[in-house]
């Protein structure tokens, strides 16, 4: 019974080592009870910051709209006391909300403007507009109803529909 007992000890103990050594930083991370980057955005004020990306050196950077209003997100500042990631905040143009309604206004225009879409660009806190009408008259209106000068131009002529199988 004792030889049993002991093997199924040992087996729970090597089942649970096993699973804490293939867990991922992500989950060590949430095991901790730190923030996660997904955690840490939701807890941002969109009037105060205009987006996040990650360069190529997998450093996080926020664009702050607001810095102090920014800098009140407790979960931030925890990030930043203890040291959880690398962050660097960049100042910005526009609000994530302030980008949004430009979004919506230009959706609301979008057949007049010949838009296809319209996306944000969060690392250059800028609005994405698809257009098959690449004009410098409409790109002009466009900007106009936007509100906003930080677009990104991408000739679009729509999507092609998938193939039929």
């Amino acid at each position: 019974m004792r030889k049993k007992l002991a093997l199924l000890l040992a087996a729970g103990i090597m089942c649970c080592v096993g699973t804490i050594s293939v867990a991922s930083a992500a989950d060590e991370i949430a095991v901790a009870g730190k923030s996660s980057v997904s955690e840490l955005i939701d807890d941002l004020d969109s009037s105060a910051y205009g987006g996040v990306f990650y360069d190529e050196d997998g450093v996080l950077h926020i664009f702050a709209k607001d810095r102090e209003a920014l800098l009140k997100s407790r979960r931030l500042q925890n990030v930043v006391r203890n040291r959880e990631m690398e962050i660097i905040i960049e100042e910005a143009e526009y609000s994530l909300d302030e980008l949004e309604s430009a979004q919506k206004r230009l959706l609301e225009h979008q057949n007049e403007l010949a838009i296809v879409a319209v996306g944000l660009y969060e690392p250059e806190n800028a609005l994405s507009v698809y257009t098959s009408d690449t004009s410098d008259e409409n790109k002009a209106a466009i900007a106009s109803v936007a509100g906003v000068k930080n677009i990104r131009y991408k000739e679009s002529s729509g999507f092609a529909a998938s193939p039929a199988i």
